[in-house]
């Protein structure tokens, strides 16, 4: 409870009368008015007291005005001569019935109405006049206020306007979003009384639920949300798990596709000129290797028709134990083998043609002769020397291959060692 007038007024008002009415000595000459509850509300008792108390007075008028005017007058208050605490009370023009007087000249008004609010004065008489002033305010408790639009929808840089209704009976008007206090400054502005918001290039972060607060000393209300939403996206999407994707055949796979959009996006998967489906998520089995290849999702926000898109790429791993080194090796070593597979078929093939006769050369195949070495001369001797497993006399002859020699070069000499590279027997 606070004074309800300051002492200087008490001291000049004691000041005045005292000028025409002298107070006994001792007799304390100025008080204040204290009222309780402070501030007050529609509905509610108040009191009003004296303070510091005033010993023994003989009589103490209430007025409901500035002045002691007799039309005003609320009640007179004579207290008991004998301290028994039979006081009298007698009502003035200006009494509603709500009124009461107490011990010390107390007031009490019951059932505060809002015609009550204004100013209060009493006099006390103790012999002489001393009076005190304080004014009252009766606060309404507030309706709850209003937001309009009630849904606003605006592009990403774009700009919006909320409106509240503003009560009778408010001193303080405050805005929220999602239920924190909002302060003027940057893209947010007040109008005279915050009674309008108006947010300029709008950005993500003003998506919300607005409401605007209504507040006075004994109450306040808050309004219903509005919701904003600031459109906007996508700017990017991704594919988790991140490419590649490395699966086996037969093994479940699963693609989640992931946007960031207001409203949500619309999500959209091929895999080369083949939808596969419209929801974020792409689960399939791999089945076969030509599922491998490149996945592609198209997120597109239906309100703007902006788009963004991501590719996941589907492999089949190398099977377990197998090294590309071990691949490369297997190549080489089965290169190698053709090669050596095609040498040795075409010696066979010189050595069937040498039994055939069919050379150019005749059937022994022997390379013909230059004209500064001679051919080698045909030798008669005995079995034991040539070919092995003839008892009698033959005709051999012997051929010898140069290493590395093309067919039709000239031929080297036999080798000195006496080695039998190729044996032809003919009976004599």
């Amino acid at each position: 409870m606070g004074a309800a007038a300051p002492w200087s007024a008490a001291l000049l008002a004691a000041a005045v009368l005292g000028c025409c009415l002298r107070p006994a000595p001792g007799q304390r000459t100025t008080f204040a008015l204290h009222r309780q509850p402070d501030p007050a509300a529609a509905g509610d008792t108040v009191d009003f007291n004296l303070q510091p108390p005033p010993g023994n007075f003989v009589l103490c008028v209430w007025y409901r005005a500035l002045d002691t005017v007799q039309s005003s007058e609320i009640f007179s208050y004579l207290p008991s001569p004998d301290g028994s605490g039979n006081a009298t009370q007698i009502d003035g023009p200006a009494a509603t019935g709500r009124e009461s007087g107490g011990p010390g000249c107390s007031l009490r008004i019951r059932d505060l109405r809002a015609t009550d609010a204004g100013p209060y004065t009493v006099q006390l008489r103790s012999p002489s006049s001393i009076t005190a002033t304080t004014n009252l305010t009766v606060y309404e408790l507030l309706p709850q206020p209003s937001v309009t639009p009630r849904n606003v929808t605006v592009t990403e840089n774009g700009s919006f306007a909320l409106s509240c209704e503003r009560p009778a009976g408010t001193e303080t008007l405050l805005w929220l979003r999602d239920g924190a206090p909002l302060v003027a400054g940057g893209r947010l502005a007040l109008s005279e009384g915050n009674r309008t918001l108006t947010a300029a290039a709008a950005a993500r972060a003003d998506t919300g639920a607005y409401a605007c607060e209504a507040q006075n000393p004994v109450s306040s209300n808050r309004s219903e949300a509005a919701a904003v939403t600031v459109t906007y996206g996508p700017d990017a999407a991704t594919v988790s798990p991140p490419s590649p994707v490395r699966a086996p055949l037969g093994s479940h796979v699963e693609l989640a596709c992931t946007a960031d959009a207001v409203p949500p996006p619309r999500y959209a998967w091929t895999f080369g000129n083949t939808t596969l489906g419209r929801e974020s998520r792409l689960a399939f089995i791999f089945g076969a290797a030509a599922q491998a290849g490149e996945y592609r999702c198209v997120a597109t926000n239906p309100v703007l028709h902006r788009a963004a898109a991501a590719t996941a790429l589907l492999l089949q791993p190398p099977q377990p134990g197998v090294s590309a080194g071990t691949v490369a090796g297997a190549v080489v070593g089965t290169l190698l083998a053709l090669g050596l597979l095609g040498a040795a078929g075409y010696l066979l093939w010189r050595r069937a043609r040498g039994r055939s006769g069919g050379g150019p050369r005749g059937a022994s195949a022997r390379p013909a002769p230059s004209p500064a070495a001679p051919a080698a001369p045909t030798r008669e001797h005995p079995s034991t020397n040539g070919c092995p497993g003839t008892e009698e006399e033959i005709k051999y002859s012997t051929l010898a291959f140069g290493a590395g020699a093309a067919p039709g070069a000239a031929a080297r000499a036999p080798p000195r060692d006496g080695t039998t590279i190729y044996c032809e027997v003919k009976r004599t």
